[in-house]
């Protein structure tokens, strides 16, 4: 060790195990890998994300009475893996006007610990491993919301934070960051609403916002909402330790030329 210690080699493996520590902190973490909020459905067939669907829905991107909205969807994916856990995570992204979108994104509904075999017959709010209740649509004006679902692949550890606690101005990303489902982005869904009576003013439901499971211990801090290309998932199983293990292969192979 003492001869490790004075090899000329030290300061170049110091170097290196602080530089590997940022890019395992910094790289990748400041954004999840999801497809833009506009043109949703064509980006998702473009990146190659896999189908899913929404029972009695017409298809993705397109728009339904709201009154169908009135309770919540049905949500299907037939190539969920059997033995793995998902999460469904609901948000309008035009609150409260689609023009000037100031409340974006206003979280609807956020589900966890979807068995594989439950999410391909199909999954709806039943009361159950909410982190989020479901409240439906209510569409400010006359122009259509679009409403974006998407379908997460959970980490064993079940680390969910859901930092912001207000449904308006929820932060997808920082809460797919820090609930270190954001690299497991697996598939979406759009559908558009519209208000019937739209000189009728409409408020949103009130309803109990639900704590999460821990508190975050974890400072807030600016996250980027932007969106990244995709690197088409393989079906893994998420783990915390596989940037971990690349750091320390790399040092250990450098360790063994000095």
């Amino acid at each position: 060790m003492a001869r490790l210690l004075s090899s000329p080699c030290t300061s170049l493996l110091l170097l290196i195990i602080a530089s590997v520590s940022v890019i395992d902190v910094a790289g990748g973490k400041n954004y999840c890998r999801m497809p833009p909020v506009d043109d949703f459905c064509e980006n998702l067939s473009k990146m190659g994300y896999r189908k899913m669907d929404l029972k009695d829905y017409p298809g993705c991107g397109v728009e339904v009475p709201q009154s169908q909205t009135a309770s919540a969807p049905t949500v299907i994916y037939g190539q969920a893996v059997d033995s793995f856990m998902y999460m469904v995570v609901m948000v309008d992204p035009d609150a409260p006007d689609p023009k000037n979108p100031t409340d974006r994104y206003w979280l609807h509904w956020v589900k966890k610990n979807i068995t594989g075999v439950d999410l391909q017959k199909g999954i709806t709010s039943d009361g159950k491993n909410d982190l989020m209740e479901f409240i439906p649509p209510s569409p400010v004006g006359p122009e259509p919301h679009r409403y974006q679902i998407y379908i997460f692949l959970e980490p064993r550890d079940e680390n969910y934070q859901l930092i912001d606690k207000e449904r308006p101005r929820w932060n997808v990303s920082k809460f797919g960051i820090d609930s270190l489902i954001c690299d497991y982005f697996y598939t979406g869904y759009e559908f558009l609403t519209r208000n019937p009576n739209p000189d009728v003013p409409t408020k949103k439901p009130d309803v109990p916002t639900k704590k999460p499971d821990a508190p975050s211990t974890k400072p807030p801090g600016p996250v980027s909402t932007e969106t990244q290309p995709h690197t088409t998932s393989t079906d893994k199983e998420p783990s915390g330790v596989a940037t971990c293990s690349a750091s320390l292969l790399i040092i250990f192979s450098l360790l063994s030329t000095c």
